[in-house]
């Protein structure tokens, strides 16, 4: 997201944004985090969308850091989701943050290194 952000307005700022940091400008109304986040949003629910018809999964979790944002980023991802879903496919699937929130990658890639290890 940050470097979506800073393309964007590249002659506007002059730092380097975190996902953090945008995630919390956007959540404060600020203008620019909310056009880039809207553009995140349609991206991420078209995937979601997209996931959902080719699988048909009861649940999508979504982990990271920005799971962590709580009710108003799900919220704002299921009406993206639900734009470009089935009815009938979104009503049995559900969006759910990860449990492990941020941690999901460090987490799956332990898992990884565990399981590849224990195959030799």
């Amino acid at each position: 997201m940050g470097r979506e952000m800073l393309e964007a307005c590249r002659d506007e700022i002059s730092w380097q944004p975190h996902s953090r940091d945008i995630i919390q400008a956007w959540l404060q109304g600020d203008r620019m985090a909310s056009e880039l986040m809207d553009r995140v949003l349609r991206a991420l629910g078209a995937a979601v969308a997209g996931f959902i018809h080719i699988f048909n999964p009861e649940a999508v979790m979504i982990g990271g850091g920005v799971s962590e944002t709580g009710p108003v980023f799900f919220d704002a991802l299921y009406k993206q989701v639900q734009k470009r879903t089935t009815p009938g496919m979104l009503n049995v699937c559900r969006l759910l943050p990860a449990y492990v929130g941020a941690d999901a990658g460090v987490i799956g890639a332990a898992a990884q290194v565990w399981h590849y290890a224990g195959n030799r």
